[in-house]
């Protein structure tokens, strides 16, 4: 493993990348908690503790232990587990169903920072084509579409929440791919740091994790919506 000094631009991309999407998760369910009872407002700020924690702890792990197949599975698959379990407790329940939706969808705009992959290859040759055109390309179009699909969430369009899990499939898809593309076409210098925190902590750990968080506060908030739109139509009646 070696530290690229001397490709600032890739630091700025990937450190800036981090920054904006776990400060803006924990901002945002610390703003759905503050406004529920205390058992949420704890459950965030662990939430949020824990935000702060695990990319401290990518770090430390990317410097050290570096990138492999068995030292990405357990960076994969440790957060996901627990997220997974804890979107389901009812404490994590209410912060979604208050979460700001658009606002936590607009917060995958940090996946256009997967130029940094395309940006590697032309200018410094550090990847191969196939992975940064699939990992990068990708990236960039999840990234794009975030504010859209957010756009329609806000102003209730029709078909909003259909847009949400396509969106989903597309961005979930796209971090699957990402590491299938760099076993097939080569991506050496991928382990190198800061590259290797994107496979171990912003791209598939984070990214696949906002994006379930984000489909469960869709339909949870799609379910009440429609809950209350049937119960005003029967009083109305």
């Amino acid at each position: 493993m070696l530290l690229l000094f001397e490709y600032p631009l890739i630091w700025a991309i990937i450190f800036g990348a981090g920054l904006i999407a776990a400060f803006g998760l924990s901002r945002l369910i610390g703003n759905a908690a503050s406004e529920l009872t205390a058992d949420e407002l704890r459950l965030s700020q662990r939430i949020n503790i824990a935000l702060v924690i695990w990319p401290v702890l990518a770090i430390l792990y990317a410097l050290t232990i570096g990138l492999s197949f068995s030292s990405f599975l357990p960076v994969l698959i440790i957060p996901l587990s627990m997220g997974i379990l804890l979107m389901f407790r009812t404490t994590a329940t209410n912060i979604l169903q208050n979460i700001a939706l658009p606002m936590l969808i607009a917060l995958g705009t940090y996946r256009v920072a997967g130029i940094v992959f395309i940006h590697a290859y032309y200018q410094h040759d550090l990847l191969s084509y196939g992975f940064a055109f699939n990992a990068g390309w990708g990236d960039v179009l999840t990234g794009v579409l975030a504010p859209l699909v957010a756009y329609l969430v806000y102003t209730r369009t029709p078909g909003a929440f259909t847009a949400v899990v396509v969106w989903t499939f597309i961005g979930i898809g796209d971090l699957i791919l990402a590491p299938t593309s760099a076993n097939i076409y080569g991506a050496l210098r991928l382990v190198d740091f800061p590259l290797n925190l994107v496979p171990l902590f912003l791209g598939p750990p984070f990214g696949i994790l906002l994006h379930l968080i984000t489909l469960r506060a869709a339909w949870l908030q799609r379910s009440e919506y429609s809950a209350r739109t049937k119960s005003q139509a029967a009083t109305t009646g």
